[in-house]
C-alpha cells in the first residue's frame, strides 16, 4: 500500500511509453527497465485505453466506482500476471476519492505493481503494451506530457522473428505493410513532438546498449545505474514470480545477456522473394529509417501481384478507418462480426 506522501505526490511523477512493432525489442527494453531502482513498468496488459474507453469520461471517484473499475481491471487479459494486491490498490484509491483523474488513477495501480527488482523513490511510471503503438495520438491525449521510446526494426528481421516464433500469423505482405504504415505514424508523431518521442533502432541499440541506456535515462530524466544492464539475472526471481507453469509466457531470451549478434539473419534466412517482397512494400521507408534495400529492382511480375494484394489491405484498414464515425453501440456489432485483417486477408489469397 503506497503512502500519503506517495499519494499526494503521484500526480508529479511523469509517465513514459515503450511503443513499436511485436519482435522489435521492446519487451528487452521494458525488462531493461524495469530494473531501474526509480522505474515502474508492469508486464503487458492493456490497462489504460480499456480503462479510458469506460470510465475516461467521468467526473467524480467514489467507492461505487472504484469497485466497479477494480473488477474490470481484473477481467483483462495479462492482468493474471500482476503480482498486485487489489484490496491495496483499492484502499489507496479510496484515499484519491473526489473529482476523477484519470491518471492519477493509473498511477496509484501502478504504483501497487510488485516488480522482482528493488524499488527506492519512483521518478517515472512506464508502459509497454504493443497496441499501443497503434494510438499515439489518444495516448497523447490522455497522457499530454507523456515521453514515448519508439524502437524499430529492420523490416526483414521483424518478419524473420514473427515468422520463426508463430505467435502471430506471419502473411509477410501484411506483416511488412503494418510495419512501415506504424514507422510513417511515429513518425510524423515525431517531427510534431520532438522532445516526447525519442526514436531507436534495435541494431543499434544491441550493438552499444550501455551507451544507449545512458541517452534513454537522461531523455527520461532519471539516472543511469550499470546494474540495470544485468536484468537477465532475473531468471530464478521471475520463476518465483509468475510461477513455473507460467514460464512459457516469458521471453525466455530476456533471461540472457543482450546478443548483438541477432540481426541481419534475414540475409540468410528468407528466401529471395520474400526479401524482394519486403523491400518493394517497405524499402523505401525502410532507407529512411536506416535499412539498406537490397533489390532495388522486382519483377514485373511479383510487383503486380503485390500490388493487388497490397490493396486489399488498404481496404480492409480504410474499412475499420470508417467505423470510427459510427455510434458505439453500431460499431461494435460490426466490429464483432469482421474478422481480423489476416484471416480478411486470406478470403482473397490462399498463402
Amino acid at each position: 500500500m503506497a503512502t500519503n506522501t506517495q499519494i499526494g505526490n503521484i500526480s508529479n511523477i511523469p509517465f513514459f511509453f515503450i511503443i513499436g512493432r511485436p519482435r522489435s525489442g521492446t519487451t528487452l527494453i521494458q525488462s531493461i527497465l524495469d530494473a531501474h531502482p526509480n522505474v515502474v513498468i508492469p508486464g503487458e496488459c492493456p490497462i489504460i485505453l480499456r480503462i479510458y474507453s469506460r470510465y475516461g469520461h467521468l467526473k467524480e471517484l467514489n467507492e461505487n466506482t472504484i469497485e466497479t473499475l477494480i473488477e474490470a481491471i481484473k477481467q483483462l487479459p495479462g492482468i493474471e500476471f500482476w503480482p498486485i494486491d487489489f484490496n491495496e490498490v483499492k484502499q489507496d484509491l479510496l484515499k484519491a476519492k473526489g473529482k476523477f483523474d484519470f491518471q492519477k488513477i493509473i498511477k496509484i495501480i501502478y504504483l501497487n505493481f510488485q516488480s522482482v527488482f528493488p524499488k527506492s523513490e519512483i521518478l517515472t511510471f512506464g508502459d509497454k503494451n504493443p497496441p499501443y503503438s497503434k494510438f499515439p495520438k489518444l495516448i497523447l491525449k490522455i497522457f499530454p506530457d507523456a515521453k514515448f521510446i519508439h524502437i524499430v526494426r529492420d523490416y526483414r528481421d521483424h518478419f524473420l522473428s514473427v515468422k520463426k516464433t508463430g505467435l502471430i500469423s506471419a502473411i509477410e505482405p501484411v506483416t511488412i505493410y503494418l510495419w512501415k504504415r506504424s514507422v510513417i505514424r511515429i513518425g510524423k508523431l515525431a517531427r510534431k513532438y520532438p522532445d516526447q518521442i525519442f526514436t531507436l533502432n534495435y541494431e543499434s541499440f544491441v550493438s552499444k546498449p550501455e551507451s544507449h541506456l545512458r541517452d534513454i535515462c537522461s531523455f527520461l530524466n532519471i539516472p543511469f545505474e550499470a546494474e540495470i544492464l544485468k536484468f537477465h539475472d532475473s531468471k530464478k526471481l521471475s520463476l518465483e514470480q509468475y510461477g513455473e507453469k507460467n514460464r512459457e509466457q516469458l521471453h525466455k531470451k530476456l533471461y540472457s545477456p543482450i546478443d548483438a549478434s541477432n540481426t541481419g539473419k534475414w540475409k540468410k534466412e528468407l528466401t529471395e522473394s520474400e526479401v524482394m517482397t519486403a523491400d518493394f512494400i517497405a524499402g523505401k521507408t525502410g532507407s529512411m529509417a536506416g535499412y539498406e534495400k537490397k533489390f532495388r529492382k522486382i519483377p514485373w511480375g511479383l510487383k503486380a501481384r503485390l500490388i493487388i494484394r497490397l490493396a486489399v489491405i488498404k481496404m480492409y484498414l480504410y474499412y475499420v478507418l470508417l467505423l470510427k464515425i459510427l455510434p458505439a453501440g453500431v460499431r461494435k456489432k460490426i466490429k464483432r462480426r469482421t474478422p481480423e485483417l489476416n484471416t480478411f486477408y486470406l478470403k482473397f489469397f490462399k498463402s
